[in-house]
């Protein structure tokens, strides 16, 4: 199994699926969140269990979709939940 964002490829489809799903980002953020610590792409991987790499592209997926924002904070990416 590799550590990519589409690791799994579904037997009917042959497409790819995602391993890690969303909400495991979304939680990690408000993990991060709620225990005082800035959700750093780095924080946010390592909670996913994923690599940071994977953590980026997946969050910017999300920020693209409109699901989180970020910003630049001393050379760290810190991603935060877009409120509805």
């Amino acid at each position: 199994m590799t550590d990519g964002p589409y690791d799994e490829r579904d037997e009917d489809t042959q497409q790819f699926t995602s391993t890690y799903p969303d909400s495991a980002f979304f939680d990690a953020i408000s993990d991060c969140r709620s225990q005082d610590q800035l959700a750093t792409t780095v924080a946010i991987a390592e909670r996913v269990g994923c690599t940071r790499q994977s953590a980026y592209y997946r969050l910017s997926k999300l920020e693209d979709a409109g699901k989180v924002e970020s910003r630049d904070a001393g050379g760290s990416r810190v991603w935060r939940l877009v409120e509805e």
